[in-house]
């Protein structure tokens, strides 16, 4: 007599799954966003401090070297400056030497410090002429105060700064 009543039946439950799954999925995103919007409030990016470089030397791009700024001399040292929201802490930073033609005795400074304020600056124990010359990668790990980690990828060359990366690290 009714033999499509189960048959409609099925079909709105099937209806009513794909909805709910829909909408928990929606639901989901949701609190995704909404907690990236609460970690950006809150979330620093460490970078070495900078000085624009030399017009001419920008223009020429001097040394093969493409970029505007330079590695800042900061009482004759490298500063990190945090110019995030918030503070970084167990921040651990290190300079690796680009090619290894560069020698054996090209110095590797790293380090490793408890936190720096948003704004902030921290002077490193690293003259800045050790930089000089050389091409360096300069990776800077660091947390947030939620503990999302971040790092810092920046490239030098003879002082420039030419490529600079800031990721999430899982």
């Amino acid at each position: 007599m009714c033999d499509w009543i189960p048959l409609a039946n099925f079909a709105v439950q099937c209806f009513i799954l794909v909805a709910l799954a829909w909408y928990a999925l929606e639901t989901w995103r949701i609190r995704r966003a909404s907690q990236e919007q609460v970690e950006g409030l809150q979330k620093p990016c460490l970078t070495l401090a900078t000085e624009t470089r030399d017009y001419d030397d920008a223009i020429l791009e001097m040394d093969e070297a493409v970029g505007g700024m330079i590695v800042a001399a900061r009482h004759g040292n490298v500063a990190l400056q945090n110019m995030g929201n918030g503070p970084a802490i167990n921040v651990h930073y290190s300079f690796d030497p680009v090619n290894r033609r560069q020698g054996a005795n090209v110095a590797r400074p790293h380090g490793y410090l408890q936190n720096i304020p948003p704004g902030g600056e921290f002077l490193m124990p690293l003259a800045r002429d050790v930089l000089r010359n050389l091409e360096y990668e300069s990776v800077i790990t660091y947390d947030s105060l939620s503990g999302r980690r971040y790092e810092s990828r920046i490239a030098i060359k003879n002082l420039v700064l030419t490529v600079f990366y800031f990721k999430r690290r899982k």
